[in-house]
């Protein structure tokens, strides 16, 4: 019973990991916009205009994308 719970909140956690894709997020402490790009093999381009936001938005891509292996 153990095994088979650890694997259904494996399978949730994965799906809701999901990465958002077409929407507008905003993320506070940003000093001006970024944008991300995906392309069509799935590795996002972060086109920031300061070091400190590009850091900031890789930090949150890769809680979207890694959150499952956390």
């Amino acid at each position: 019973p153990m095994k088979r719970l650890s694997a259904l909140f494996i399978l949730v956690a994965m799906i809701l990991s999901e990465p958002s894709r077409g929407e507008e997020i905003r993320l506070p402490g940003l000093k001006a916009g970024v944008d991300v790009l995906v392309d069509a093999h799935g590795i996002p381009h972060i086109y920031a205009q300061n070091w400190s936001d590009a850091y900031r938005t890789l930090g949150v891509l890769h809680v979207e994308n890694r959150l499952a292996q956390m």
